[in-house]
């Protein structure tokens, strides 16, 4: 049953962490507004309790149990704790899944993931450990092609004339291309021409667009065919379900009416995992048509963009680079030279834009005018969304 008093301040929370609010920054307005803390006290809300509270999955209907187990502490370390043994989290596949009738959600689960993947954004792109943050606009978007890390920023000293890209895994030999290092000014100046050229070289952006909608169209005509597999398979498991509802009202025996309960439970486990597998690619096999919606809302918004973009300041570029989805892989200089990589560095953005993302990108450039005030659509939140990436050469 919804608690009158809790249930609002968790929506709130989860609506502020939605809107884009950090975790520190709710834990102060709540402390701040002299909000009730989870036990009813007041006092200061603290940045770990509003991580806790995210991550409960009883908020967006997938209630467990078992998620904690105590382990003894080592000796060693013993004087460090209050209590002889300490809580760890349970694997995944140790916890026990309870019904969602147990609690009403207050989210939904895509609210509940949108959330999560802002929180782990915000951790991956934090300015925190960086005494520079504003030497790069890139910070946190490169990434080494060779083994998918993400570069880390080296700042300018007196070894090094000027800030540096470096994959942060080269340092200790886990990358096979050591030492994949670029200056940071270097990169910066080419992704962004290569962003300028995008939007303000004519005919760029559509066809970048039609070789999203090509890759996209493949990929729907190869999902065709599992969405069939899974079709009939529901089907089946439904026709046994009900075959097995009714060998079970029969049987009097309670180990025989224990077993059946038993099978019964694991084929209805097996459906539900292929009933969500199809919503799955039946999401996927629709975006097409959203994209095609979305490419045509887009091209709008450009066709209405006047302005120098090359004279934005540094935050104003990374804000870009950031509701685009963007990254840059950056490909080890041997490999150019040897002829094994075309180019230095690739550019990749998510496009077209659709729902919050294309609400953030019109209130941008309306806000530094370089949107006409005039004859600019109103952007509306379809929801929609693309997962391809439309590859931009650097």
């Amino acid at each position: 049953m919804e608690n009158p008093l809790t249930a609002p301040v968790m929506r709130r929370i989860w609506a502020m962490a939605d809107a884009g609010g950090t975790q520190r920054g709710i834990a102060s307005t709540l402390t701040q507004e002299q909000v009730p803390l989870p036990s009813g006290k007041l006092g200061d809300w603290d940045s770990t309790t509003i991580h806790f509270l995210l991550h409960q999955g009883i908020y967006w209907g997938e209630p467990e149990a078992l998620k904690d187990r105590n382990v003894p502490v080592d000796k060693a370390v013993r004087h460090l704790y209050r209590r002889s043994y300490r809580q760890v989290t349970r694997p995944a596949e140790e916890r026990i899944a309870l019904p969602a009738t147990m609690a009403p959600p207050l989210v939904s689960k895509e609210v509940a993931e949108r959330v999560h993947a802002r929180l782990r954004q915000n951790k991956e792109l934090a300015p925190r450990n960086n005494r520079q943050p504003a030497v790069t606009f890139l910070r946190g978007l490169a990434h080494c092609s060779a083994c998918g890390a993400r570069m880390v920023v080296l700042n300018a000293n007196q070894y090094r004339p000027g800030a540096q890209f470096r994959c942060s895994r080269g340092t200790r030999g886990n990358c096979p291309a050591r030492g994949n290092t670029i200056m940071a000014a270097k990169l910066d100046a080419a992704a962004w021409a290569e962003m300028v050229r995008l939007f303000e070289t004519p005919g760029e952006l559509a066809a970048e667009l039609r070789a999203a909608r090509a890759q996209a169209a493949a990929q729907h005509t190869e999902a065709a065919q599992p969405v069939d597999d899974l079709t009939r398979k529901i089907a089946d498991a439904e026709r046994r379900l009900a075959n097995l509802r009714k060998t079970a009202e029969l049987i009097d025996d309670d180990d025989e009416r224990e077993a059946m309960a038993a099978r019964i439970t694991l084929l209805k486990r097996d459906r539900d995992t292929w009933a969500k597998e199809l919503a799955g690619r039946e999401a996927a096999a629709a975006r097409p048509r959203l994209r095609e919606e979305a490419i045509i809302a887009f091209q709008e918004h450009v066709a209405a963009q006047h302005g120098d973009m090359e004279t934005w300041a540094s935050h104003l570029m990374r804000e870009l680079m950031l509701i685009l989805d963007a990254r840059v892989e950056v490909f080890p200089l041997l490999e150019v030279q040897a002829g094994t990589a075309s180019d230095r560095a690739v550019l990749h953005a998510k496009l077209p834009l659709s729902g919050p993302r294309r609400v953030a990108l019109v209130r941008l450039l309306r806000d530094e005018h370089v949107l006409t005030a005039v004859g600019v659509p109103a952007a509306q939140d379809d929801g929609g969304d693309c997962a391809e990436d439309d590859l931009l050469t650097l």
